[in-house]
């Protein structure tokens, strides 16, 4: 579901000349099924953040630290 969905962001990305950052692959391993401080996305039960299915602030970080290496890559500033 994840990768088709990525697929589809990807091709709309580079249609309208925007750039597609992949957060899918670098989480490998970092899944709500991941104890905490591993996990990058919260369970849908037990959530600490009280937002299930969602990244906790490891994955926000995560996810931008790839956009900015993205936007540095692309010479986006």
């Amino acid at each position: 579901m994840e990768t088709h969905g990525n697929a589809e962001l990807k091709a709309e990305a580079k249609a309208n000349g925007a750039i597609f950052v992949d957060t899918f692959k670098p989480s490998a391993g970092h899944n709500a099924c991941e104890a905490v401080g591993v996990r990058w996305i919260e369970p849908l039960f037990g959530s600490l953040t009280g937002v299930p299915v969602h990244p906790n602030a490891v994955g926000e970080e995560q996810d931008a630290f790839d956009v900015e290496q993205a936007m540095l890559t692309h010479g986006v500033r």
